[in-house]
């Protein structure tokens, strides 16, 4: 089988290539920093945050609400007030 040379990748040539364009890539870094840190300092925060209360039953019957809340780990069924949200707040 025929080998050629051609096909290898030389990596001297290659990093005296980088190296001849380092001042381009310093130029092209630095600007690109400028423009990341401009635009961080520039664009304004948007923050949103909501919430959503289900208000308890004292009800002893079960709802099809407390079957959804069980998923999220509250018992709708039980009358302890041990963490009881006011619906009022």
């Amino acid at each position: 089988m025929n080998t050629n040379s051609s096909d290898e990748i030389d990596l001297i040539d290659l990093l005296k290539k980088v190296f001849k364009a380092k001042k381009t890539i310093l130029y092209v870094t630095i600007i690109s920093s400028a423009i990341g840190v401009l635009l961080a300092v520039i664009t304004p925060n948007k923050y949103t945050a909501k919430t959503v209360f289900i208000p308890q039953n004292q009800d002893s019957g079960s709802t099809s609400l407390s079957g959804v809340a069980s998923l999220v780990g509250i018992n709708l069924g039980n009358n302890t007030v041990s963490g009881y949200i006011p619906s009022a707040m």
